[in-house]
């Protein structure tokens, strides 16, 4: 789906477990990690947080495709995944450079 149309709702929905109440601190409880670029991740936990993640990769990428993943045993850094070329080139140069850096 276009992340515009990513919605709160949808991540609920698609991942009931990973955002259930926590009656303790009265938030989210885990969330899922959705890619920045590079190779980071960040965690999304609320409206808030996806509101802020949809904005910064917008602003970087444009209305990238973004897949959700359900499948069963699926890696935690594997549920959401963005399918757009540009992204993918900018990890790989990135995972490239920290090769380089490590090995020196």
């Amino acid at each position: 789906m276009k992340l515009s149309w990513l919605t709160f709702e949808m991540l609920e929905d698609t991942f009931p477990e990973e955002y259930r109440r926590s009656p303790v601190v009265k938030k989210w409880s885990y969330g899922i990690t959705m890619p920045n670029g590079g190779d980071s991740m960040r965690s999304i936990q609320d409206l808030e947080g996806l509101e802020r993640y949809k904005e910064e990769i917008y602003n970087q990428y444009g209305d990238i495709i973004i897949v959700l993943n359900q499948e069963p045993n699926i890696l935690w850094y594997q549920k959401a995944v963005i399918d757009c070329p540009d992204f993918r080139e900018k990890q790989r140069i990135y995972g490239e450079n920290i090769k380089k850096a490590l090995n020196n």
